[in-house]
């Protein structure tokens, strides 16, 4: 982590690998906004050998789960960023995919549902059908002037799981 003259910390993507487990990854989703029921733990995300693993952790899972790195956008804005690696979805999962999000501050806004979040044009996303084969996927999206963040990684809608590896973010022009 630098510190460049009159900015704030520098977040460069860390753990692509998973070479330290999910280090800077984050379980998120629908799932977690309502705590006061019992669905808080339907989903789960573990990495072991260069692969990540977000998972239905019940048979019917309540919302949606990501699985997720933020980091600040300060050395792509004005570009296009690219985050790509190999996934895997086992048949019969629900929606599943890898998905790019610039933020602005006081983007996100709850509860989300997995409609909304599929809809969100601020999403970009990519499905995978599952088939149990790996296969590359990449999605890529603009980071505006004035973007705060820029947020990637994995997701499910449902049961079943998707695995990753080879994550990379690269700037795309």
């Amino acid at each position: 982590m630098a510190t460049l003259p009159g900015r704030r910390l520098r977040y460069e993507p860390r753990n692509l690998d998973f070479a330290t487990g999910l280090d800077h990854w984050g379980l998120g989703g629908s799932f977690t906004e309502n705590t006061l029921e019992s669905h808080w733990q339907d989903y789960a995300a573990a990495a072991e050998g260069g692969i990540a693993v977000l998972s239905a952790a019940v048979p019917a899972p309540e919302g949606f789960a990501i699985l997720v790195q933020e980091i600040f956008a300060d050395d792509y804005r004005g570009t296009t960023v690219g985050f790509r690696g190999q996934f895997r979805v086992t048949e019969g999962a629900g929606r599943a995919g890898l998905f790019l999000r610039v933020m602005k501050p006081g983007d996100l806004r709850g509860p989300m549902t997995a409609d909304v979040a599929l809809a969100d044009p601020r999403n970009h996303i990519v499905t995978i059908v599952g088939h149990g084969e790996w296969s590359a996927h990449e999605v890529t999206a603009p980071v505006p002037d004035d973007t705060n963040t820029v947020a990637f990684g994995a997701f499910l809608v449902g049961p079943g799981r998707i695995e990753l590896r080879t994550a990379q973010l690269t700037i795309e022009n």
